[in-house]
């Protein structure tokens, strides 16, 4: 509420907001439209996306809100784990539970903290990248890292997610048990077609040049003004 107070009397002359969800959220909260700027999240080019794969991969903090009780509760409906792999990458409070689950559920490997360049490796031979968050969330990097290997993501209905992901580059689907157990068969069945779409979408919108110019674009502008 302070910076909000401060933002009205013209201490700050652009938000930066990372998606129009974002943007609409800062002037319902009273903040001038004219002083929001939507620059989405980049991460580096890594070239030419690979084949991908059969498996899926989760990549992010091991925790409640991020999905991660939803996504073991819907990979044991989903019955995929004869046929396919989920693994799971990162650490927090729900390692043990991850663990638990790879040791009960066929197909799931709880694969813990792996290095940068082993992250980037799962990324590209996974056949998709799975977001279920259940809160809003800002707009993760591994969901554009994802689109820059030309790797579809499947993400929960939520806030950003449903900007950034769309039937084009991936799948969305409500976050249930059921809804997102159907939301992995559909990528199971994919046949490759939104993987260059995806790739085509991060370099479109997501590369580093493209939102430093839009970044640079608004210092110019505040600086005329």
């Amino acid at each position: 509420a302070q910076a909000l107070a401060h933002s009205q009397a013209g201490d700050v002359d652009r938000f930066l907001a990372l998606t129009t969800f974002m943007a609409r959220r800062l002037i319902s909260m009273g903040v001038d439209p004219q002083r929001v700027v939507v620059r989405p999240t980049a991460t580096g080019d890594p070239g030419q996306p690979g084949d991908g794969g059969p498996g899926f991969v989760y990549i992010g903090r091991l925790t409640e809100e991020k999905g991660l009780n939803l996504l073991l509760d819907a990979w044991g409906a989903s019955g995929l784990g004869h046929t396919r792999t989920l693994t799971i990458i990162g650490d927090g409070p729900l390692l043990m539970r991850c663990r638990q689950a790879a040791a009960e559920t066929p197909g799931i490997e709880a694969a813990g903290r792996l290095s940068p360049a082993e992250v980037a490796l799962r990324i590209r031979s996974a056949g998709a990248l799975i977001s279920p968050s259940l809160w809003y969330e800002g707009f993760p990097r591994v969901v554009v890292e994802a689109l820059s290997h030309g790797t579809p993501v499947l993400a929960t209905r939520i806030g950003s997610l449903t900007e950034i992901v769309d039937a084009d580059v991936g799948w969305t689907v409500e976050p249930t048990t059921e809804a997102l157990a159907a939301g992995l068969h559909a990528a199971a069945a994919e046949s490759g077609v939104r993987r260059q779409a995806a790739r085509t979408r991060y370099v479109e919108r997501y590369r580093p040049d493209i939102t430093l110019a839009q970044l640079l674009g608004v210092y110019d502008e505040v600086a005329a003004s």
